[in-house]
């Protein structure tokens, strides 16, 4: 009996044992997440802070990234359309970007014309520090500007904005923004 005993805790803490190895085995791995932060803000010019917009005003998006390591960092610069992906929600409801914004980046994807057309460039991020790198048109005002924008005229309501960035030029790894919310006013 006590053998039987002693064989019954031994299997039981060789099923426990696989199990707990597993569970550090996923943890490790994890990806680490690139020493850059993304930060966004919203107005009407570049480096512009603003919440509050009036239907049909242009809101310009400035990309400001910190490089959080003790050595420098690369970054690109490219096309929007290469480089950002934004998500809007109105009122908890996400907001579909234009169609052809949409159709255009399929198109660059298929073709994969970032290289050729666009001839991205580095920006190197200094350590522990924060530069303005980027810019784009999240909306284009009522009297177009021809802008590449990524949403129609926006209505009245509160929205939510965060992003996506790609590190690399052409493909890559991401960086998510912060999350920035404003007001669109009538």
């Amino acid at each position: 009996m006590t053998k039987t005993i002693a064989i019954l805790i031994a299997l039981m803490f060789a099923a426990n044992t696989p199990t707990t190895s597993q569970d550090q085995t996923t943890s490790s791995a994890v990806k680490p997440q690139p020493p850059i932060q993304l930060t966004i803000t919203a107005g009407t010019e570049i480096g512009e802070t603003r919440d509050r917009f009036k239907v049909g005003e242009s809101i310009l998006i400035t990309l400001t990234m910190t490089n959080t390591a003790t050595n420098p960092q690369n970054v690109c610069l490219s096309s929007n359309l290469y480089q950002n992906l934004p998500s809007l929600a109105k009122d908890g409801q996400m907001v579909p970007i234009m169609k052809w914004t949409s159709r255009v980046r399929q198109i660059a994807k298929h073709d994969e014309t970032c290289e050729d057309i666009n001839l991205p460039e580095k920006i190197v991020l200094d350590p522990k520090a924060q530069k303005t790198v980027d810019w784009f048109v999240l909306v284009d005002s009522s009297v177009s500007t021809g802008a590449e924008a990524w949403y129609d005229t926006l209505q009245p309501g509160k929205y939510e904005l965060s992003l996506q960035r790609r590190l690399d030029c052409c493909d890559g790894s991401t960086v998510e923004s912060n999350k920035i919310t404003f007001t669109v006013v009538p």
